[in-house]
């Protein structure tokens, strides 16, 4: 079984490998019924943590804000190693 930090690692590379960073809302909607909110922002903050992701505020240009991530190399190379 994967961890929670596995799931939403999985979750945003498969955003980051179509088009780009993924919204935190997109990531909850995504796994609603497979973790809760708050299991997803837990898992945010630890992965951020261990510097698998990085997160920033989106633009409010774009009609509305939020946080979006982005996996990063260190967080890469973790899908090369399997």
């Amino acid at each position: 079984m994967k961890s929670k930090e596995e799931i939403v690692l999985t979750e945003i590379k498969g955003a980051n490998d179509i088009d780009s960073p993924i919204w935190f809302t997109k990531i909850v909607e995504n796994l609603d019924g497979v973790l809760s909110r708050s299991e997803v922002g837990i898992a945010i903050d630890r992965l951020s943590d261990l510097g698998y992701i990085k997160g920033r505020y989106g633009e409010v240009r774009k009609g509305w804000s939020g946080y979006k991530y982005h996996i990063t190399d260190i967080g890469e190379s973790l899908f090369k190693m399997r």
